[in-house]
Parts: structure tokens; sequence; C-alpha cells
């Protein structure tokens, strides 16, 4: 089993990070998205969606996420429209939902598959493991999670990303867009 020690690093007897990667706490990350969404679920019309539509969101956002990175590649492209999110942002929308699908955080299947690596660039990696869960979840095939895994395993290795306080800046501006009069009970624990 993979897991996440008190520095936040990724520990596995066969698992090799990325060189340079520090994986974010999984475990802590998840159980704070679950206080968020029960804060959401209760102070707003923001719901938890089930699981199918959970994921078609994640792949969603990462499709946005594609988008932002295509404009930042070709900036002189006719077809470039200014996204109105960073990659960043798109990613911490993408990992709020993916969190949110999962039951636990277990990422032995996706480390034994391999599922974050790739000889694709990275971000259509992403896509395709998002892509992939959906497929899953839609056919009752049962790999979704790992796919989900390894979706959140590969968006840990973007270059730059803080993934924690992009999270956290993601979960505030929802409630904010969405439960504003509540956010005076806005739990600390998010802030």
């Amino acid at each position: 089993m993979i897991f996440t020690n008190e520095q936040g690093v990724l520990e596995h007897d066969t698992f090799t990070p990325v060189p340079g990667t520090r994986q974010p706490n999984w475990v802590e990350l998840h159980r704070l998205n679950r206080v968020w969404r029960q804060w959401m679920d209760e102070h707003s019309q923001f719901v938890t969606p089930d699981t199918i539509d959970t994921l078609c969101y994640m792949s969603e956002e990462c499709h946005e996420a594609l988008k932002c990175w295509m404009v930042a590649r070709l900036p002189d492209h006719p077809r470039r429209q200014q996204p109105d999110k960073t990659i960043g942002q798109e990613f911490a929308q993408a990992i709020m939902l993916a969190l949110t699908a999962l039951p636990a955080i277990d990422f032995t299947e996706a480390e034994r598959e391999g599922l974050q690596y790739s000889d694709m660039r990275p971000i259509i990696n992403i896509c395709s493991l998002a892509n992939r869960a959906v497929e899953e979840c839609e056919l009752q095939l049962g790999g979704w999670a790992a796919y989900t895994h390894g979706l959140l395993l590969a968006v840990a290795t973007w270059p730059g990303l803080d993934i924690a306080a992009e999270l956290r800046r993601c979960w505030a501006a929802l409630a904010w867009r969405h439960a504003s009069y509540h956010m005076h009970e806005y739990p600390q624990e998010l802030r």
C-alpha cells in the first residue's frame, strides 16, 4: 500500500515518484474535503452530486486545465481565448471532485498499474485518466477509483502546483459563491 508520511511524501516499497515531486498528504486533504462537502451540503444548494456526475465534472475541469495549458503554449494562435482561471485553479477543482468521488485514499491499484506514468504529455495523461474514470464508472467496471487515484498522483507532479493551497482557495471561493450568508460558520480548519 502507498501512504503519505508526516512530511507529505508518498512512501511504498516499490513506488518511485517523479524526481522532485512532493505529494501532498492525500488522506488529510480527503478528510478536509469531506468536512467542506458536509458544510456545503448543509449551507448551500451546491450539494454533493452522485459519483458518476462527480467524475464527469472532474473530467470537465481537467479539460479546462488543458485549455489553459493550450493558451499558455500557443499564445498567438487564432483559436486562443483567454481562460477565466489558471491551470492550478482548474486542477484544484478537479482534485476537489476526485476527493469527493473517492470513498477513501488507497493508491495500491493505481501504483501497481503505473497509471500516473505515461509516454504522453502530462496534461494529456491527466485528461485521459479522468475520461477512463468516467468510462469505468459508467460501465460499472469498478476500476474508476484506480484511475481517479492515478489522476491525483499525476496532477501532483505538475510543476509549481501547491495542491493544498489551491484546494483551500477553491473551497473558499465556492463557499463564498454559494453560501456567503453562512461564511461566519465556515469551519476554521478549512481556512
